[in-house]
């Protein structure tokens, strides 16, 4: 019994080492589709994980340009924020000084619905206003005309009066000489002393 039973295995052992080499050509051309299979999915991978690595480096890139814009886009719109209030800022001091000066002036500044002078309207004003100044130089030339010549009348003015001043203070000086040759003047007597007065004569 037990060495029919081992003649059973020697002959499965046989057969199966038959098929063993009968099989080994396919398992090994199996073996090559296998490998050739998963080599080329290895290498599938690789290229996946390549082109997602530039598609990363890509995003990358595009993420820090976006904040770049994203930074110069908010930095214009902090400038055009400051330039617009500086812009409000000296519009509303325009209108400051536009309405003082309409007051004082009486000028009619009339804004149409759209906020903008009427065509013309600065230009008629500039027009007058350079007439204005015009005419004021003008005054202010013949004013300092004016000035130079009463500049000039008074310089004669002192000049006549030093030559006045001199004049009098020789007529002056010529009376008290006068009056001194009076007092020591000598006295003739007439002929007739006891009846004329005497004649006095100057030396």
């Amino acid at each position: 019994m037990e060495q029919a039973e081992l003649e059973k295995l020697v002959q499965a052992l046989d057969v199966c080492r038959r098929e063993d080499r009968e099989l080994g050509p396919e398992r090994d051309y199996l073996g090559y589709l296998l490998r050739r299979h998963y080599a080329g999915q290895m290498e599938e991978a690789e290229q996946r994980a390549k082109r997602s690595e530039v598609r990363l480096d890509e995003l990358h890139e595009r993420e820090e340009d976006a904040r770049r814009e994203a930074g110069d886009v908010e930095r214009e719109c902090v400038q055009r924020a400051q330039e617009e209030g500086a812009l409000q800022a000296a519009t509303a001091l325009y209108s400051r000084v536009e309405d003082r000066y309409a007051e004082r002036w009486q000028a009619s500044l009339v804004r149409n619905i759209v906020g903008e002078y009427d065509p013309g309207i600065l230009q008629a004003m500039a027009q007058e206003l350079a007439d204005a100044a015009a005419a004021c130089a003008m005054e202010v030339r013949g004013k300092k005309e004016r000035r130079s010549e009463v500049g000039a009348a008074i310089v004669r003015t002192e000049h006549e009066t030093e030559q006045l001043r001199q004049q009098a203070a020789e007529a002056k000086a010529a009376l008290e000489k006068g009056a001194g040759n009076f007092a020591g003047g000598t006295r003739r007597s007439s002929p007739n002393a006891g009846r004329r007065p005497s004649i006095w004569i100057w030396r």
